[in-house]
């Protein structure tokens, strides 16, 4: 079960409109944008869980993962039991299951993501 507090800060995050949506890496440094997992990883970041580090290529990388959550130290302070937690959702008369990285690459936004942690984590 996921860590109450982080969720509800990681709900805040996402539905402030602070963080820039991007896609396929947790956080992409030419835009300043994040994914709905990378906005998790920031804040456990600020939290001081976990520091992110730049590689010579600039990929920006939250322990040793720049497109999920695989450091087990983020994982375990936020309470998710996989490094990318499945949200099931209806679309239109269709029931999509998909990771949080494939419904933030997909298109659906933070607002959208945050309502469907806020269901099933």
């Amino acid at each position: 079960m996921m860590n109450p507090e982080v969720k509800a800060e990681w709900l805040a995050a996402l539905r402030s409109g602070a963080y820039k949506q991007a896609q396929a890496r947790l956080f992409d440094p030419e835009t300043g944008g994040y994914c709905c997992l990378g906005v998790l990883c920031d804040i456990a970041e600020k939290r001081g869980v976990i520091k992110r580090r730049v590689d010579d290529d600039g990929i920006v990388w939250f322990g040793n993962s720049y497109t999920v959550v695989e450091d087990r130290r983020v994982r375990e302070w936020a309470g998710l039991d996989c490094s990318n937690p499945e949200l099931p959702h209806v679309k239109g008369p269709d029931y999509v299951s998909s990771s949080a990285a494939g419904h933030n690459d997909n298109g659906l936004s933070f607002a959208e993501i945050a309502d469907l942690i806020e269901q099933h984590l």
